[in-house]
This record gives C-alpha cells, structure tokens and sequence, in this order.
C-alpha cells in the first residue's frame, strides 16, 4: 500500500480503538457533540495535512458562515474551569502555561454549534481527544541525546474521570485500557517519512526537518 493508504488505515484503527475506550468508560466520558475545549489549531504532519487536502478537495471546504465556532466559550475557559474545580489533566502543562495558552486557538473548521465540519476526514490525534493517553517520557544518554525512556504519563481531558487523582491513574487506567500514543506517534513518523520520500510527498519537502517534515498548522489549509 502506498503511505497514504496505510495512513487511512492508522486512522480507522483509531477510531476502532477510541470506540471501544469511549464504550468502557460511557458514564465518565463527557465528550459529545459540541463539546469543543480540545478543537485547537493544532499542527499535524505533512501525511496528515496532505489526507485532510485531498478530502477536502474531493467533498468540498466548510462554508465560511459554518465556521467560528460558537459565539461564547461556555463552561470552556480556564476561569470558569477553575471555578467549578477542574483541574488540567493534558501533557502540555497547566493553563498557565504559555504554550498551553498558545494552543488554545480554535480550530479553523470548529463549527458555529461547536462540531466539527471535517469529522470523517479528522487527523489521528483528534479521533483520541479526551480519552486517556500514555506518552513516553524521554531521558538523555551519555552523550546528551534524547532517547526513549521506560515510563509514561497519562493524560486525559479534564472534563472526563473527575474523580481520578494523578496518583491513581497509572493502576485505573492499567485495569480499564488506554492508548499507548508512543505507538501511534512511532507509526505517524514512519509513514510520514515514507510519504516525504516518494512523489506525492514531493510539494512537502521544502517544510523538510531531519527526516521527519516540517509540522504544518491545520489553519494553513484555509488559507491554500
């Protein structure tokens, strides 16, 4: 299969493995429809960006009166989480934090009701929000270089599992399931290095770091 074709494939195995996680946990996942805190401008690999393109081109871009998201950031922003006890649960740190505040710009094709108007064509990443992730922490050899370390952390949304401290995390989530995203991650960059290398991938190789590519911005595509 070509790597766009095995891309497509990664990406229905997601959406396989975030149903059967959503189903486990149905009485504490609050994710629905609408609920729009994760829709940011997040930035994906040119194999994702390039996927989303084509779909786009294929079924048409969102008519700009459906895009913006809706008009009040209800029960979303970082005041009004911390006013009814919510607490940051993401791998990106606190709300304080500077990259965190960065990030919290929409999404360009978030929906005027809060959905999401590329849903079937959605990179890997946004097919898992909420649910409970284990990232791979990394430590540094002798020489300086980051290699994989033999831990993890986990991180949800805050909206989902109030009950669950840091502490207990490990040992619920151990029981009930997860997504290992070092895999996915691992994968992504495989195909993607594969997708830079033969001709589809040849417009992406100017945004072209080590062997890897450039991440691109989602917003970038509403813009040609």
């Amino acid at each position: 299969m070509s790597p766009l074709d095995e891309y497509y494939e990664l990406r229905r195995s997601a959406s396989r493995w975030s149903k059967d996680l959503f189903e486990r946990y149905a009485e504490e996942v609050q994710c629905r429809r609408g609920c729009f805190f994760c829709c940011e401008d997040i930035s994906v690999l040119p194999i994702e960006y390039e996927a989303l393109r084509r779909a786009l081109e294929e079924g048409g871009y969102p008519r700009p009166e459906q895009l913006g998201g809706p008009p009040q950031d209800e029960g979303h922003t970082p005041e009004e989480r911390a006013a009814r006890g919510s607490r940051d649960r993401t791998p990106y740190g606190t709300t304080a934090n500077p990259y965190q505040q960065e990030r919290r710009r929409r999404c360009a094709f978030l929906g005027r009701e809060g959905e999401c108007t590329v849903y079937a064509a959605r990179p890997v990443i946004c097919r898992t929000h909420g649910l409970p992730l284990a990232y791979r922490l990394y430590e540094y050899d002798e020489t300086g270089a980051q290699v994989p370390g033999n831990s993890h952390i986990d991180a949800w949304c805050d909206l989902n599992f109030a009950h669950l401290s840091r502490e207990h995390a490990g040992a619920y989530f151990d029981y009930h399931g997860r997504i290992d995203m070092a895999e996915v991650n691992d994968e992504l960059d495989r195909l993607n290095r594969r997708f830079i290398s033969s001709p589809d991938g040849e417009p992406y190789r100017r945004y072209r770091r080590g062997d890897r590519g450039e991440w691109i911005r989602l917003s970038e595509l509403m813009r040609g």
